[in-house]
């Protein structure tokens, strides 16, 4: 895998933590070549279970920012979460200062994963994602690349189950295909969010069969 510019620390844990993954569920990464290792970009992915973060931030080749709710940034796990450059954010209402935050990485040409659905789903059609993702993305002229987790869910139950997890990264979308230019700006942000997540779900039809 070609890793984009990361800090050495950054890499180590990254590296760290996926080869833990990797040994004790035989993690899958599919199209980790369609993430650009360079500029900034939304990277939205649907959210299942606790499990996520960890797997995507080690299956992503580039060091990315994301927002954890702000009861984790305490003691040792706080300071962890921040140098992996977690955004602390509110769960209840719209956190103007996370959204400054990460639209102010996004413009320093970093990337930023988001879980547009708010909180964990099982179902497979996925909630309704937040329109956040739509203002970010539009608010940091950024383009947005979606990716789907698989299998999280049941890690209590499958350890040493190759293949038990599956991360599917798919492709790039410019920022301007998901744009009417008849919309106003609210309409926009709900139109980009809810594109973007089809295109989450549409990639559980793209996963190669296991081998």
């Amino acid at each position: 895998m070609k890793m984009g510019k990361m800090r050495f620390g950054y890499k180590f844990i990254h590296r760290m933590v996926f080869y833990a993954l990797k040994l004790a569920f035989g993690v899958k990464v599919y199209g980790d070549d369609n993430v650009p290792r360079e500029g900034k970009l939304v990277i939205v992915s649907n959210h299942i279970s606790e499990m996520d973060p960890p797997l995507l931030g080690s299956t992503i080749p580039r060091e990315v920012y994301y927002a954890a709710k702000v009861g984790l940034f305490r003691g040792w796990l706080g300071k962890i979460i921040t140098y992996l450059n977690g955004v602390p954010v509110r769960r209840s209402g719209s956190d103007k200062e996370a959204i400054k935050t990460l639209v102010k990485v996004l413009r320093e040409d970093h990337a930023v994963l988001i879980f547009p659905e708010g909180t964990r789903s099982l179902d497979p059609n996925g909630m309704e994602a937040k329109a956040g993702v739509g203002m970010i993305a539009l608010m940091a002229e950024a383009d947005l690349l979606p990716v789907r987790v698989m299998g999280t869910h049941l890690w209590k139950k499958n350890f040493f189950r190759p293949g038990s997890m599956t991360v599917q990264f798919g492709h790039r979308i410019s920022l301007q295909e998901m744009l009417d230019s008849s919309a106003d700006r609210k309409e926009a942000y709900r139109k980009i969010a809810d594109e973007i997540m089809r295109q989450v779900q549409e990639l559980a039809k793209e996963l190669p069969e296991k081998d």
